[in-house]
């Protein structure tokens, strides 16, 4: 049997974990609204 637990505050979704046979992962979320910079990977 697997346990998510949703962490939520203002409306928005702070952390995830999910807990299952295999152990526990965490996720969180910050900095919203931050600038962001995302580059292609260079070619082949």
């Amino acid at each position: 049997m697997s346990r998510i637990e949703v962490w939520v505050a203002d409306d928005v979704i702070r952390r995830i974990t999910v807990t299952g046979r295999d152990g526990t992962s965490t996720t969180e979320f910050y900095d919203f609204d931050a600038p962001i910079n995302i580059r292609p990977p260079s070619g082949p």
